[in-house]
């Protein structure tokens, strides 16, 4: 799943002329490639690192718990 403005974003990045940006963007608007967003409950879009990525999934499957200060200190030894 990808938005039209990401999508736009990493073809100038991979040097593409704006001939080939206008064909795959009119491509995929036609055959409703940005439109997948209506589908889903949740969405993690990855502006950082993949395990950033992964921690938001995890917190969304609350998979995710906050453990009190002391407890930390304890795991971490």
């Amino acid at each position: 799943m990808i938005d039209d403005q990401v999508f736009v974003d990493r073809m100038l990045r991979a040097g593409c002329s704006n001939d080939e940006i206008r064909y795959y963007v009119e491509t995929a608007d036609e055959t409703g490639e940005f439109e997948h967003w209506r589908d889903t409950d949740f969405v993690v879009k990855n502006t950082s690192t993949a395990r950033a990525a992964l921690e938001q999934i995890l917190a969304i499957m609350g998979l995710v718990t906050l453990v009190p200060q002391a407890d930390f200190d304890n795991l971490i030894k």
